[in-house]
């Protein structure tokens, strides 16, 4: 064979297989399949295995979008729920820092009353409801925050108001006050500090609803709690320093509370009560509180306070004066339960003696959707031998109500009262109210 033959030989033995190497690539190709189809068996029953420990489920379709409510409905609802979780705090240092936050209220009124009776004695409007049918300008409150530091925050409150016995002896004159101002220190959630001009720790909705008609359900204040320059006999102000903080104590989440100040002026009973720059004696009021909200209980609020303080009214004996209060709250799931009790013992250190006021209130309301129906009953007993508000006597009764939240910032109340007083006809009062937030 010539060399050319050889190679080409040679070359067809590379390329192409004989039987026999094809009978081995067959073998070959049937093993690699099955070896492939066990690992896809084995691969199956470790993936049935994996979805059975997971509980995995296959994916859900994706929901049906509903249609939104309406937003004034949302956000009453929102706001309800956010009035029924007050806190003693006035203040609680979280905002933006360096940001100044502004807030401002109003409300306009309208007192219609049955029957018609003459104007009292007495200057003190809150006591003279009653005698006429009118119109009313509510305060117009403007509320500023500001986080200035880290541990420092500061809070102004200015109401622009009608004088309720006159700023120079007119009942229509108004008037301008700062209502409260307060630098407060908090290091902590145990201790914060504040300077200035604040609500006393005397019971318990002096701390959650301030000057704003809005913030609260009823169209007033319980008369027990009334403002000074209302005809009220508690020093709902003070003006010195406040102290507040968390206790460690688990899931009892107790606070505590301690303030001193100026207290209450009573030299002279329709000057102005609130000693914001000068106190008529040298003497120091001394308040301390405790109040628990338990985490079992959501919404459940319970505590007590005592207040202490010297008065010296003109022309009548020296008075120790001893304040009690105590309280039992629940605000959750759009319901209000308020009760509070509260025991003024003045002791006439002149004359050896010691007179009793007490005086109490019950409120209870449930929110459904944008409407919250609402009822209170109200007793406040003052002493008549009492030096200062002897002639206030006794003042009690019913009412009931319901306030409609018709936007995301307003709300119209409609309230009756029947209201029993020393020395005046039984009254039954009707009262409108708008009170709005802007």
């Amino acid at each position: 064979m010539n060399r050319p033959a050889c190679w080409i030989a040679a070359m067809c033995a590379l390329f192409v297989p004989t039987a026999a190497a094809q009978d081995v690539d067959k073998d070959t190709i049937k093993q690699l399949v099955q070896r492939l189809a066990d690992s896809e068996r084995r691969i199956q029953a470790l993936e049935e295995k994996l979805a059975a420990l997971t509980n995995a489920q296959p994916p859900a379709p994706p929901p049906t979008p509903q249609p939104a409510a309406p937003p004034s409905a949302v956000t009453a609802a929102a706001v309800a729920d956010a009035l029924s979780d007050m806190d003693h705090s006035s203040h609680d240092g979280t905002g933006p820092l360096g940001r100044l936050q502004f807030q401002g209220y109003g409300d306009v009124s309208y007192y219609a009353t049955a029957p018609q009776t003459p104007a009292p004695a007495s200057q003190f409007a809150d006591l003279a409801v009653g005698h006429t049918n009118t119109f009313a300008l509510g305060e117009l409150d403007f509320f500023l925050t500001d986080q200035i530091s880290k541990k420092f925050s500061f809070l102004a409150e200015t109401a622009v108001s009608a004088c309720p016995y006159g700023c120079s002896g007119t009942t229509n004159e108004y008037g301008i006050e700062v209502e409260r101002l307060m630098l407060t220190y908090k290091p902590s959630q145990y201790f914060q500090m504040s300077f200035g001009r604040f609500h006393s720790m005397i019971g318990y909705y002096d701390l959650a609803f301030h000057h704003a008609t809005w913030l609260q359900t009823t169209v007033d204040r319980p008369f027990l709690f009334a403002f000074e320059d209302h005809g009220g006999i508690l020093p709902i102000h003070n003006v010195g320093i406040s102290m507040q903080g968390k206790i460690p104590s688990g899931s009892l989440n107790l606070h505590w509370g301690f303030e001193t100040g100026n207290g209450r002026a009573s030299n002279n009973l329709f000057t102005e009560p609130v000693q914001s720059a000068i106190d008529e004696n040298n003497g120091k009021t001394f308040d301390f509180a405790a109040w628990a909200k338990p985490d079992w209980v959501q919404g459940l609020e319970f505590g007590a306070s005592v207040y202490h303080d010297r008065l010296y009214p003109a022309n009548a004996t020296r008075i120790g004066q001893t304040i009690g209060s105590a309280h039992v709250v629940y605000t959750a799931a759009g319901n209000e339960f308020l009760n509070e009790v509260v025991i003024e013992n003045n002791n006439l250190l002149d004359l050896h003696t010691t007179i009793h006021t007490s005086g109490f209130y019950s409120q209870v309301s449930h929110r459904m959707g944008v409407f919250r129906p609402y009822f209170r009953y109200e007793y406040l007993n003052v002493n008549q031998r009492d030096p200062i508000f002897g002639f206030y006597g006794r003042r009690s009764g019913p009412l009931g109500g319901i306030r409609w939240n018709a936007g995301e910032f307003t709300a119209f109340k409609l309230q009756i009262e029947h209201l029993y007083r020393t020395n005046f006809p039984v009254t039954n009062l009707i009262t409108g109210q708008v009170s709005f937030m802007f």
